[in-house]
Parts: C-alpha cells; structure tokens; sequence
C-alpha cells in the first residue's frame, strides 16, 4: 500500500505530465496554423462555439494559451502579461477584445 506521501508526489507528476501534454497540444496547433496560407480563413473554438478568425490571430491566440500554461507550470513567472509583453498590471484579460 502506497503511502500518502507517495501518493501525493505521484498526483503532483500526473498534473504535470497532463499540462506538458496540453502545452505540446498547443505547440503542435501553431506550427499547423503557421503551415496555412495568411489568406485562409479558420474556425477556432471557444467554449461550445466555433468562430472564424484569420490564421495570425488563431496563431496568437494558441501562443497566449501556451504562455499561460507554462506560467502554470512555472510558478516563478506567475504573471503571464509580462511573458505576452504587456508590462502594466493594469490590463484586464479582454483588453485585446473590441
């Protein structure tokens, strides 16, 4: 029988194994998108809803959620808008958002 401690680090790996797999998801849908014509128009889901955007803010959408879960993974950089480039902490979340 396992003990608690064992069992915790071993759920601790699980989460981090699981992130690393949706981190290399991501990574893997950017390097399909940056194979697309600029030209081409694509569907992004959102929630349950599909919306078509062009390929380079499909890009930069896919590329905020792998700096968001590598600050996940990484606790030392927790404000993920210095990793994006956004230097204030004034931003909101749907600032990009018109």
């Amino acid at each position: 029988m396992a003990t608690p401690a064992a069992a915790a680090a071993a759920k601790e790996v699980d989460k981090k194994v699981q992130l690393m797999k949706e981190i290399r998801a991501h990574e893997v849908a950017i390097g399909e998108l940056n194979n697309l014509p600029p030209s081409r128009a694509v569907y992004q889901k959102t929630c349950n809803l599909f919306f078509r955007k062009s390929v380079k803010s499909a890009v930069t959408s896919e590329q905020r959620s792998v700096n968001t879960l590598v600050c996940f993974q990484n606790p030392a950089r927790s404000d993920h808008r210095h990793a994006e480039g956004k230097a204030s902490r004034n931003h909101g979340p749907y600032d990009h958002v018109k």
